[in-house]
Protein backbone atom coordinates (compact mmCIF):
# COMPACT_ATOMS: atom_id res chain seq x y z
CA UNK A 1 0.00 0.00 0.00
CA UNK A 2 1.20 3.42 -1.08
CA UNK A 3 1.49 5.71 1.98
CA UNK A 4 -0.32 9.32 1.44
CA UNK A 5 3.29 10.97 2.39
CA UNK A 6 4.37 9.33 -0.65
CA UNK A 7 1.22 10.70 -2.66
CA UNK A 8 1.77 14.17 -1.57
CA UNK A 9 5.45 14.19 -2.18
CA UNK A 10 4.41 13.23 -5.78
CA UNK A 11 2.28 15.69 -5.40
CA UNK A 12 4.80 18.40 -5.01
CA UNK A 13 6.50 17.81 -7.79
CA UNK A 14 3.73 17.42 -10.15
CA UNK A 15 1.89 20.14 -9.27
CA UNK A 16 5.09 22.87 -10.02
CA UNK A 17 5.31 20.26 -13.28
CA UNK A 18 1.65 21.44 -14.08
CA UNK A 19 1.67 24.74 -13.34
CA UNK A 20 4.75 25.30 -15.62
CA UNK A 21 2.69 23.77 -18.64
CA UNK A 22 -0.52 25.21 -17.56
CA UNK A 23 1.57 28.82 -18.10
CA UNK A 24 3.45 28.00 -21.05
CA UNK A 25 -0.05 26.54 -22.69
CA UNK A 26 -2.16 29.33 -21.63
CA UNK A 27 0.00 32.11 -22.52
CA UNK A 28 0.48 30.56 -26.01
CA UNK A 29 -3.26 30.18 -26.08
CA UNK A 30 -3.60 33.64 -25.01
CA UNK A 31 -1.24 35.18 -27.54
CA UNK A 32 -2.40 33.08 -30.47
CA UNK A 33 -6.28 34.46 -29.52
CA UNK A 34 -4.60 38.00 -29.29
CA UNK A 35 -2.55 37.82 -32.62
CA UNK A 36 -3.98 35.54 -34.69
CA UNK A 37 -7.83 34.55 -34.03
CA UNK A 38 -10.39 36.13 -36.91
CA UNK A 39 -11.38 39.20 -35.76
CA UNK A 40 -15.25 37.99 -35.71
CA UNK A 41 -13.94 35.94 -32.12
CA UNK A 42 -15.11 40.07 -31.20
CA UNK A 43 -15.99 39.13 -27.11
CA UNK A 44 -15.24 35.25 -27.40
CA UNK A 45 -11.81 36.11 -27.16
CA UNK A 46 -12.30 37.88 -23.92
CA UNK A 47 -13.88 35.16 -22.47
CA UNK A 48 -10.96 32.86 -23.75
CA UNK A 49 -8.53 35.10 -21.78
CA UNK A 50 -10.45 35.14 -19.20
CA UNK A 51 -10.36 31.40 -18.83
CA UNK A 52 -7.00 31.04 -19.47
CA UNK A 53 -6.07 33.58 -16.36
CA UNK A 54 -8.16 31.48 -14.24
CA UNK A 55 -6.43 28.17 -15.14
CA UNK A 56 -3.06 30.13 -14.30
CA UNK A 57 -3.95 31.53 -11.45
CA UNK A 58 -5.31 27.79 -10.30
CA UNK A 59 -2.31 25.77 -11.45
CA UNK A 60 -0.47 28.44 -9.63
CA UNK A 61 -1.77 28.14 -6.65
CA UNK A 62 -1.71 24.34 -6.74
CA UNK A 63 1.75 24.21 -7.12
CA UNK A 64 2.42 26.53 -4.29
CA UNK A 65 -0.11 25.12 -1.54
CA UNK A 66 -0.28 21.12 -2.95
CA UNK A 67 -3.69 21.04 -1.38
CA UNK A 68 -4.71 17.66 -0.63
CA UNK A 69 -8.19 16.43 -1.08
CA UNK A 70 -8.84 13.88 1.55
CA UNK A 71 -12.37 11.57 2.09
CA UNK A 72 -13.23 10.24 5.67
CA UNK A 73 -16.06 8.41 5.88
CA UNK A 74 -18.96 11.34 4.67
CA UNK A 75 -16.38 14.04 5.33
CA UNK A 76 -14.85 15.74 2.64
CA UNK A 77 -11.46 17.72 3.72
CA UNK A 78 -9.27 20.34 1.49
CA UNK A 79 -6.47 20.39 3.55
CA UNK A 80 -2.59 22.16 3.31
CA UNK A 81 0.31 21.54 5.41
CA UNK A 82 1.55 24.59 7.04
CA UNK A 83 4.37 23.61 8.50
CA UNK A 84 6.16 24.11 5.45
CA UNK A 85 4.99 27.59 4.14
CA UNK A 86 5.44 31.13 6.00
CA UNK A 87 1.80 31.27 6.83
CA UNK A 88 -0.24 31.29 9.79
CA UNK A 89 -3.49 28.89 10.15
CA UNK A 90 -5.62 31.32 9.59
CA UNK A 91 -3.78 32.77 6.48
CA UNK A 92 -3.67 29.23 4.85
CA UNK A 93 -7.33 28.51 5.78
CA UNK A 94 -8.11 31.99 3.30
CA UNK A 95 -5.69 30.29 0.38
CA UNK A 96 -7.42 27.53 0.72
CA UNK A 97 -10.89 29.51 0.01
CA UNK A 98 -9.44 31.52 -2.38
CA UNK A 99 -8.87 28.32 -4.57
CA UNK A 100 -12.38 27.09 -3.54
CA UNK A 101 -13.21 30.98 -5.66
CA UNK A 102 -10.99 30.02 -8.47
CA UNK A 103 -12.35 26.82 -9.01
CA UNK A 104 -15.90 28.04 -8.56
CA UNK A 105 -14.84 30.89 -10.97
CA UNK A 106 -13.54 29.21 -13.41
CA UNK A 107 -16.57 26.38 -13.62
CA UNK A 108 -18.91 29.39 -13.81
CA UNK A 109 -17.10 30.74 -16.40
CA UNK A 110 -17.58 27.66 -18.83
CA UNK A 111 -20.58 28.19 -17.74
CA UNK A 112 -20.81 31.53 -19.52
CA UNK A 113 -19.19 29.88 -22.47
CA UNK A 114 -21.92 27.86 -23.62
CA UNK A 115 -24.55 30.74 -23.34
CA UNK A 116 -22.19 32.39 -25.23
CA UNK A 117 -22.23 29.54 -27.94
CA UNK A 118 -25.76 28.62 -27.56
CA UNK A 119 -26.95 32.64 -28.36
CA UNK A 120 -24.51 32.75 -31.02
CA UNK A 121 -25.68 29.69 -32.59
CA UNK A 122 -29.41 30.22 -32.32
CA UNK A 123 -28.87 33.70 -33.51
CA UNK A 124 -30.35 35.08 -30.44
CA UNK A 125 -30.42 39.33 -29.75
CA UNK A 126 -28.65 38.58 -26.45
CA UNK A 127 -25.48 38.08 -28.03
CA UNK A 128 -25.33 41.23 -28.39
CA UNK A 129 -24.83 41.73 -25.06
CA UNK A 130 -21.37 40.18 -25.16
CA UNK A 131 -20.26 42.96 -27.81
CA UNK A 132 -21.26 46.30 -25.35
CA UNK A 133 -20.53 47.30 -21.83
CA UNK A 134 -22.78 44.57 -20.75
CA UNK A 135 -20.23 41.94 -20.74
CA UNK A 136 -19.48 43.23 -17.81
CA UNK A 137 -22.61 41.85 -16.70
CA UNK A 138 -21.58 38.34 -17.84
CA UNK A 139 -18.01 38.27 -16.27
CA UNK A 140 -19.54 39.56 -12.82
CA UNK A 141 -21.10 35.94 -12.76
CA UNK A 142 -17.76 33.67 -12.43
CA UNK A 143 -16.94 36.86 -9.85
CA UNK A 144 -19.57 36.76 -7.77
CA UNK A 145 -19.55 32.91 -8.10
CA UNK A 146 -16.09 33.02 -6.84
CA UNK A 147 -16.62 35.05 -4.00
CA UNK A 148 -19.46 32.44 -3.02
CA UNK A 149 -17.20 29.84 -2.71
CA UNK A 150 -14.56 31.69 -0.73
CA UNK A 151 -17.15 32.94 2.26
CA UNK A 152 -18.96 30.07 1.75
CA UNK A 153 -15.28 28.39 2.61
CA UNK A 154 -14.76 30.41 4.93
CA UNK A 155 -17.88 30.84 7.31
CA UNK A 156 -19.33 27.25 7.21
CA UNK A 157 -16.33 24.72 6.21
CA UNK A 158 -13.87 25.87 9.02
CA UNK A 159 -12.30 23.46 11.31
CA UNK A 160 -14.02 22.52 14.13
CA UNK A 161 -13.21 20.33 16.99
CA UNK A 162 -16.11 18.11 15.49
CA UNK A 163 -13.93 17.04 12.45
CA UNK A 164 -10.57 17.69 14.11
CA UNK A 165 -11.20 14.65 16.41
CA UNK A 166 -13.15 12.63 13.49
CA UNK A 167 -10.11 13.08 11.63
CA UNK A 168 -6.97 13.09 13.83
CA UNK A 169 -6.23 9.17 13.87
CA UNK A 170 -6.02 8.84 9.86
CA UNK A 171 -4.54 11.86 9.09
CA UNK A 172 -1.93 11.12 11.58
CA UNK A 173 -1.37 7.37 10.05
CA UNK A 174 -1.89 8.25 6.53
CA UNK A 175 0.28 11.46 6.36
CA UNK A 176 2.71 10.81 9.38
CA UNK A 177 1.91 14.18 10.56
CA UNK A 178 -0.87 15.91 13.71
CA UNK A 179 -3.52 17.31 12.13
CA UNK A 180 -2.29 20.72 13.69
CA UNK A 181 0.23 20.64 10.96
CA UNK A 182 -2.24 21.12 8.79
CA UNK A 183 -5.07 24.14 7.88
CA UNK A 184 -8.51 22.63 6.53
CA UNK A 185 -11.88 23.55 5.32
CA UNK A 186 -14.54 20.97 4.72
CA UNK A 187 -17.02 19.37 6.58
CA UNK A 188 -19.09 15.96 6.59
Amino acid sequence: MVKSSSVHSFLKVSNKISACLAITFNTLLIFLILKKSPKEFGSYKTLLICTSVFQMIYSLLFAYFVPIHYSFGTTELTMVLVIDKPLSHFLARFSISILWAVFGATQSIYAVHFIYRYLSVSKNTLIESFDSWKIIFWLSIPAITGAAWSIMGMLLCGPNQEITELVTDTILESFGEPIGHFEYLGGP
